[in-house]
């Protein structure tokens, strides 16, 4: 999996950077750019190479409330006449509602960040101050068949409102310590709405659901994440030997129907870790990250490497 790693100028320098990187892959996997200016992108990744995974960014900012985001998106098909948020099967709509899109939180300053790409689904690691914050966009690695599962499209942020505030709050800015403020492998538990989560999968049905923490999720339209879903109250240690252990994080419903792992991106506990570290397996790297700000046993994560 390429990886790349470097610091941006500030946001826009990020999304440039990150331009690059995805439509410069080798190897039949590089992104095709639909919508290409400095403030928003959208691109056809080639997956395997049959498939068309329409993703996208568009940049948002308030000077006053000093915050500098991306807002994240994920489409069944992409019409250069049509606005971000109008591409059919935009994320950030539920029948056929707008509502809360998924945002990655940024700064108008340096940013140290991993890129991580392959033709079927991308991950971006930034630090902004002391904070980590990830997105996600592409496919999952679906446990369901290609032909009753063609779209395993996945988007995940670090923050999602559900009602979004308005433009001038600082409730934006990647300071903000509330619930809505969670890397996508450890989405927020849900309460009302789908939508205020996060990580977000659209499922087999062609309906965008959100995934939360809660064990025991039964509604409609709501998913929930293995292993984070049951470890939150669980004193969860190292190898009995010393190490880690990696567990692929799993996306589920309360049906039960069980949709396949992200990609690259692992569960490890938090004990005796921290951010930036790395765990070594079988000669294959992972980088330790932190859920945001947070530093349980349960709010650290993993990304693979190469």
């Amino acid at each position: 999996m390429p990886t790349t790693t470097g610091t941006a100028t500030d946001y826009l320098d990020l999304l440039a950077r990150f331009h690059t990187f995805v439509t410069g892959l080798g190897g039949g996997a590089a992104w095709t750019a639909l919508r290409n200016t400095g403030t928003e992108k959208i691109w056809s990744a080639p997956g395997g190479g049959a498939d068309q995974i329409i993703v996208g960014v568009k940049t948002f900012f308030n000077v006053g409330a000093d915050y500098y985001n991306w807002r994240l998106g994920g489409f069944l098909a992409f019409d250069a006449g049509l606005a971000f948020e109008n591409q059919s099967g935009y994320v950030g709509v539920y029948g056929g509602v707008p509502a809360a899109s998924l945002v990655l939180n940024l700064w108008n300053s340096s940013i140290p960040y991993r890129f991580y790409a392959s033709g079927r689904r991308a991950i971006i690691l930034a630090k902004v101050s002391t904070v980590y914050v990830t997105a996600y966009v592409g496919f999952l690695s679906s446990y369901v068949s290609p032909g009753s599962w063609p779209y395993p499209l996945v988007v995940g942020g670090s923050m999602a409102f559900t009602p979004e505030p308005g433009p001038t709050s600082a409730s934006w800015r990647w300071s903000y310590a509330g619930a809505e403020m969670a890397n996508f492998p450890i989405p927020r538990g849900l309460s009302s709405f789908p939508y205020e989560s996060s990580l977000r999968v659209r499922i087999p049905s062609g309906a965008w659901i959100g995934i939360g923490r809660a064990a025991a999720e039964t509604r409609a339209n709501f998913g929930k994440v293995w292993p984070y879903s049951n470890i939150a109250s669980i004193d969860w240690r190292d190898n009995l030997g010393g190490g880690y252990m990696l567990l692929p994080i799993v996306l589920a419903d309360g049906t039960p129907n069980v949709y396949g792992e992200l990609d690259g991106v692992f569960a490890l506990t938090g004990f005796g870790n921290g951010p930036e570290n790395t765990v070594t397996i079988g000669g294959v790297v992972h980088y330790v990250v932190p859920n945001v700000f947070r530093a349980d046993q349960a709010d650290y994560f993993a990304i693979k490497e190469a």
